[in-house]
């Protein structure tokens, strides 16, 4: 199975802590969730669903780290962000991290192999706090 994105996001900007919303669900194709069979209804097909809201990428604003990261995997952010968010249950954080690493592979974005490699240990290294903050109410629309 390939992974990759099935639609393009739809998103609104509606300011706050979580800047974006989706107006539609995004669909995303991940081999790794199909090894792990989960979402048990559809194994290996993640639905992020409309009103979901994240921030994207959240890059420190270091200047040389923002300028080789900042704006950068973009899809592949709304896709971790919301497995932090709404999967810690159904999955490991170093999972989670697989998933975000291997989305941006398959989106290409960003196009250098160490930058997406950099994003991934970034993740990996300062992802520990906001895997363990409860964030779930984004799950169900309401952000704040």
């Amino acid at each position: 199975m390939n992974s990759g994105f099935t639609n393009a996001p739809r998103v609104s900007w509606q300011g706050g802590r979580y800047p974006w919303r989706l107006e539609a669900p995004l669909h995303y194709r991940s081999a790794t969730l199909k090894r792990l069979q989960l979402p048990k209804a559809t194994p290996g097909l993640l639905q992020i669903p409309a009103g979901y809201c994240t921030d994207f990428a959240s890059v420190p604003r270091i200047p040389l780290v923002y300028a080789t990261v900042g704006g950068k995997a973009v899809l592949p952010a709304i896709v971790h962000d919301y497995l932090y968010d709404c999967w810690p249950t159904q999955l490991t954080r170093k999972h989670a991290d697989q998933i975000f690493l291997e989305a941006m592979a398959a989106a290409n974005d960003p196009t250098s192999l160490i930058t997406r490699r950099l994003m991934y240990w970034g993740v990996r290294l300062g992802g520990a706090l906001p895997w363990r903050k409860d964030t779930t109410h984004k799950c169900d629309g309401h952000c704040k």
